[in-house]
């Protein structure tokens, strides 16, 4: 059965038919945005019109559209959190590093987040989501903190991925989209199984 070790192997595979020419810093290739947490103090802050994620929305699946709380968009005004494009690739680089999911609507992160908002003229959304394999190590690797471990924008910004084409992009992102796939179908066949051997389990002992 395929699993995300499989997709590792398959992603470390890819990254090493990548010519080094295609080397970039991640900072050229698209926009780190910081996000902020407006005054709890002040209801009008809050409300139900901006998006607002935290790390621990994060990473449970490739896409996310509906955060658990949300700002008025007075509380986007007063406070450092951005309201950030549709296919920003939202990432956690604060205690909780390098989880990422892609925002399929605009919204804002708290400050626990350096999002990528790529150059659509040299990066997809897709791709840089499965550049997590090398962004993730990195934010390991450069974090720094006693209380809570962060990477810093400028730490994150020359973080080495390769920027091939846009065509061998779609073909890699392709590929591994249809293992991530792949492995949900099994997980949910596995789930299934669980459960339909849980219920006869319980019917032998009634």
């Amino acid at each position: 059965m395929l699993d995300q070790k499989y997709k590792r192997g398959v992603n470390n595979q890819i990254l090493s038919q990548i010519d080094n020419s295609y080397n970039c810093r991640l900072g050229s290739v698209c926009e780190i945005v910081g996000g902020g947490t407006p005054d709890t103090l002040h209801a009008e802050y809050w409300g139900n019109t901006v998006e607002w994620f935290t790390p621990s929305e994060i990473g449970k699946t490739k896409y996310v559209n509906n955060s658990v709380r949300k700002l008025s968009d007075i509380g986007l005004d007063n406070s450092s959190a951005k309201l950030l494009p549709i296919g920003t690739v939202l990432l956690t680089t604060r205690a909780t590093l390098g989880e990422m999911s892609i925002a399929k609507r605009e919204c804002s992160t708290n400050q626990g987040f350096q999002s990528l908002i790529p150059h659509t003229d040299r990066v997809s959304s897709e791709y840089l989501y499965y550049m997590q394999i090398i962004i993730k190590p990195w934010c390991e690797k450069y974090a720094s903190g006693n209380t809570f471990r962060e990477i810093s924008k400028s730490a994150l910004s020359d973080c080495i991925i390769p920027i091939p084409d846009r065509a061998r992009q779609e073909q890699i992102v392709k590929l591994l989209s249809s293992i991530d796939m792949i492995i949900d179908a099994a997980e949910s066949i596995s789930m299934s199984l669980s459960k339909i051997r849980h219920g006869l389990m319980q019917q032998l002992f009634i």
